[in-house]
């Protein structure tokens, strides 16, 4: 077994969006379909369901574990590996283009725009 890189996982979750909505909107993205919970795009798969850790009922904007939507990206392949930071980018800007608030918790945060929506937060908390 290979070791696992620093791009071999990311976790993105999600609100203001539901996860048909969530799926829909990464479907057209990536120009494919969700075979149960899962869409194959290229090296990658993507999973969309509900979090474990939802809460029911309102959740603080800030208290990002607890969104309703989890994301998960994993590469089926070593190619998949380098294609990580570009897919988990297209689904961030889709997210918010979409005005959903998405946050991506992974390795290569520091990699993505708004830091992975960590910074997103933060300065939308300043205004």
């Amino acid at each position: 077994m290979t070791p696992m890189s620093r791009y071999s996982y990311c976790r993105i979750l999600v609100t203001n969006i539901t996860v048909e909505e969530t799926r829909r909107l990464l479907g057209s993205l990536f120009d494919g379909a969700f075979e149960r919970n899962t869409l194959t795009v290229g090296e990658m798969e993507i999973e969309v369901r509900r979090n474990p850790d939802a809460q029911s009922g309102g959740v603080e904007a800030d208290d990002f574990v607890r969104w309703p939507v989890q994301i998960e990206t994993e590469p089926v392949t070593p190619h998949g590996e380098t294609a990580a930071v570009e897919t988990v980018s297209r689904i961030l800007e889709s997210l918010w283009g979409a005005q959903a608030q998405a946050v991506a918790a992974c390795d290569f945060e520091d990699e993505l725009p708004w830091k992975g929506g960590i910074q997103r937060l933060r300065d939308s908390d300043d205004g």
